[in-house]
């Protein structure tokens, strides 16, 4: 299974989502947690994309050495999404942060 993990620049959670579900031809849905906040999740095929704030509901970092993103977008799954590798928005762009099997 694969864990990737990209970061956008200038864009909140749901704006990110929205980038994400036209690239990927997805839809996400709300969801909350105490530990999360407020975040979007996807799946597709056996993949599940979450997009998170970077900052969690007491205001600390999720990713301390990613500090510079204020959202991040975690996938979990076999699926590799090559559409995400350039993807762009008005907002920022979406970069690559980790990428582990």
């Amino acid at each position: 299974m694969k864990h990737v993990l990209y970061g956008m620049r200038g864009a909140d959670v749901a704006q990110a989502a929205l980038v994400i579900a036209q690239a990927l031809k997805c839809e996400f849905q709300e969801r909350e947690s105490d530990y999360l906040g407020i975040y979007q999740t996807a799946r597709i095929a056996e993949a599940q994309i979450k997009v998170i704030s970077q900052t969690d509901p007491e205001g600390d970092p999720v990713e301390e050495e990613f500090e510079e993103y204020e959202t991040l977008i975690y996938i979990d799954g076999e699926s590799a999404f090559p559409e995400l590798e350039s993807l762009t928005a008005p907002q920022g762009l979406l970069e690559k942060l980790r990428d582990h099997v």
